[in-house]
């Protein structure tokens, strides 16, 4: 574990990257390429070393909420 990471930040980096890989495929699946190229994005970041730029994150993360939020729901 890096000397920045504080405990249990690990764990929860992996998590939010398996959720990320996840959802990337889910919609990938579905033909929404552009939220799954987001997704997939999101996933490389929290495989980094360390945090990424939050500012590129946070950025990333509102790309992906407004790609999921355009897409079409069905019952």
């Amino acid at each position: 574990m890096p000397a920045e990471e504080q405990p249990g930040e690990h764990a929860d980096r992996e998590n939010a990257r398996r959720e990320a890989h996840t959802l990337a495929g889910a919609v990938a699946f579905f033909g929404y390429l552009d939220a799954s190229r987001l997704a997939s994005d999101l996933e490389r970041i929290f495989e980094g070393p360390a945090m990424a730029d939050p500012e590129r994150l946070r950025d990333l993360v509102a790309k992906l909420r407004g790609a999921l939020k355009a897409l079409p729901y069905t019952l």
